[in-house]
């Protein structure tokens, strides 16, 4: 059994209720975080979620087995963080 382990992804989820002015001030303080937190620099995409998953549902990947694709922009890889 594979799994894909996705870091902070921007979804209509992380802004739920909000609008108007809070929700600018929410993607503006959310993107502060991501920037100054994650290698990368942003949080991650949908579809790049969705194509990592698609990887491993693949052909591609059909001698990956018991593994953990971690997509969080390299957060883990650059340790404690309170993202």
């Amino acid at each position: 059994m594979n799994a894909v382990v996705p870091g902070a992804t921007d979804t209509d989820m992380l802004y739920f209720g909000l609008q108007g002015q809070a929700l600018a001030d929410r993607r503006a303080e959310l993107a502060h975080e991501a920037k100054a937190q994650i290698p990368l620099g942003r949080m991650a995409r949908t579809d790049e979620i969705a194509k990592a998953v698609l990887w491993l549902a693949g052909d591609e990947s059909a001698y990956v087995t018991g593994s953990h694709l971690i997509c969080d922009g390299g957060l883990l890889a650059k340790g404690a963080n309170t993202f």
